[in-house]
């Protein structure tokens, strides 16, 4: 529990699953009303999200205690993290079924099909909804953009060496990404955003209200935790890469995500309008 590694995996894990950093929530909170309830539905959300991770936790540890007691071995040697865990522990442990084993994995293997697609539809109605209201075109055209890019980047992980390639994004992106952005949201959210009036918007459409130890948690203990760990990590990655894989392929694959998601981010912002500046206070219309 001291291992800044450890909550630093959580800290990407929650942000994935509970879609914090991707702008998956942003995107969705803009289709509801504007007297929609927004402290409600927001603790409805998270505590649902790590409810159900909770549970599949008894799956995973019941699964992974079996498959150390079938090779002999501890639990943390039974088993690699990661892809290895729905793709390597899960078949092998149904395939030891005593009835059935061809039945459980189909059933197993639609759920992963069935898990990944509503998460690329949520993924994927982020960048949508940020490419509309940019440049203002229709909605098919933008999925078919956002569709097609992603074939293109996502071909490289098809050949011999993707998987390791995808094992090295997915840490630069999952872990790192949504932590820095994370931490870049708080700072924006709390120091340049005028939070006290989104506080008071927000109590003013939701059935309860959230006080100043809100505004506590994003302007300082977050980013705090998030720099604590974050620099910790650093620091360790610098000493021994990630996963054993030679330095420069972490790196490099790591920057390369890097600065195309910056670069993609910078040609939004010259290529769109700039907003108008409107100071009016954040209030829920009249019905």
């Amino acid at each position: 529990m001291l291992d800044p590694k450890v909550w630093l995996a959580a800290y990407g894990q929650v942000f994935f699953s509970v879609g914090i950093g991707w702008g998956i929530m942003i995107a969705y909170a803009s289709y509801r009303p504007q007297h929609g309830d927004v402290a409600n539905n927001s603790f409805i959300t998270a505590l649902i999200d790590g409810g159900i991770s909770y549970f599949a936790g008894f799956a995973v540890f019941s699964t992974v205690g079996y498959l150390a007691v079938l090779s002999g071995a501890p639990v943390p040697e039974a088993v690699s993290s990661g892809f290895g865990l729905a793709f390597v522990a899960y078949p092998t442990a149904i395939s030891a079924m005593p009835f059935a084993p061809g039945l459980f994995g189909a059933i197993f293997f639609l759920m992963l099909l069935t898990l990944g697609i509503d998460s690329a539809f949520a993924m994927v109605e982020a960048v949508i909804g940020a490419l509309r209201d940019r440049w203002k075109i229709s909605k098919l055209k933008a999925a078919r953009i956002v569709c097609f890019a992603g074939l293109i980047l996502g071909l490289p992980f098809c050949f011999s060496s993707g998987y390791y390639w995808l094992d090295i994004v997915d840490h630069w992106i999952t872990v790192w990404g949504l932590a820095v952005v994370g931490l870049l949201q708080c700072i924006a959210a709390g120091w340049l955003f005028p939070i006290e009036q989104l506080r008071t918007y927000v109590n003013e459409v939701s059935d309860f209200r959230i006080g100043r130890w809100w505004i506590l948690s994003i302007r300082w203990v977050t980013p705090a935790v998030l720099l604590v760990i974050i620099g910790q990590e650093l620091l360790r990655e610098l000493r021994q890469t990630y996963g054993g894989y030679p330095s420069w392929s972490v790196w490099i694959g790591g920057w390369l995500v890097t600065a195309l998601l910056l670069g993609v981010s910078l040609l939004l912002q010259m290529r769109s309008p700039r907003p108008k500046r409107n100071s009016a206070p954040l209030r829920p219309k009249e019905e």
